[in-house]
């Protein structure tokens, strides 16, 4: 999944498909929010376990 050099991955999971992203590593960030027509999200990202990322930025 990492080979193109990205530190940090993402996507606006539905509420029903958070579980299964969570289980796969991603975190929520933030509250959730409405995709008119399609319906309730969250952000999620997961982090690049081979990268070194300074999160007090």
């Amino acid at each position: 999944m990492w080979k193109h050099g990205a530190n940090i991955i993402w996507c606006n999971a539905r509420i029903v498909a958070v579980g299964f992203y969570e289980k796969h590593g991603y975190r929520k960030v933030g509250k959730s929010f409405v995709i008119p027509g399609i319906g309730e999200h969250y952000l999620m990202t997961k982090l690049n376990p081979n990268e070194k990322v300074d999160q007090d930025s």
